[in-house]
This record gives C-alpha cells, sequence and structure tokens, in this order.
C-alpha cells in the first residue's frame, strides 16, 4: 500500500512513519510531502536514510498541482498542526482527485 504522509518531521507525525515501517503486514511504501526549506533537515534527511521517498510540495500550490503529487498514492494522512488547518482542505480535495483515500 502506497501512503503519503504530510507532517512527517512532526512528534505526531514521527509516530506514524514509525508505526508503518515496524508494521508487519501489509508492508507499506511511503512517500512523505516536505516543504522545499525543509529539505536539508536532519529529519528529513533521516527519513530518507530509511528508504522513504521524499517529495517537495507547497500545500498551498492549486489542488490540480498537489493532486499530481498525489496520483498513485492510496492514502494521505495528514499530521500538521492545527495552526495549519487550512492547508488542510485543500490537500483532502487533491487527494479525492487524485483517487487517494484521505
Amino acid at each position: 500500500m502506497k501512503v503519503a504522509i504530510v507532517g512527517a518531521t512532526g512528534e505526531t507525525g514521527a509516530s506514524i512513519v514509525n508505526g508503518l515501517l515496524n508494521s508487519t503486514e501489509p508492508r507499506y511504501e511511503i512517500t512523505v510531502l516536505i516543504r522545499q526549506s525543509s529539505l536539508k533537515k536532519p529529519e528529513v534527511l533521516a527519513l530518507q536514510e530509511k528508504g522513504i521517498k521524499i517529495v517537495p510540495a507547497d500545500l498551498s500550490a492549486p489542488e490540480d498541482e498537489l493532486a499530481r503529487l498525489l496520483l498513485g498514492i492510496d492514502t494521505v494522512i495528514s499530521a500538521i498542526s492545527a495552526a495549519d488547518i487550512s492547508a488542510q482542505i485543500p490537500l483532502a480535495n487533491a487527494a479525492k482527485v487524485a483517487g487517494s483515500r484521505g
């Protein structure tokens, strides 16, 4: 199953990533959507070392652009903070357009 996670470097997101990585069945193919400005952060590099696909993403981008990033993803998980709640609506819409479950 292909899973995309937003907010994977935060406390909640890291717990979700670790849970998926430690799952015995099914195996998950994890993609993490990361802000361009965060790509070189140690937390992001550590995710890459674990075999997680890192995709630069701007949650304020048009929904069709976000949908292209989510094509082929089965499930989208958002672990972004409540302060960024407004960014989750376009993300949910993009997931729907891409055929993902959110």
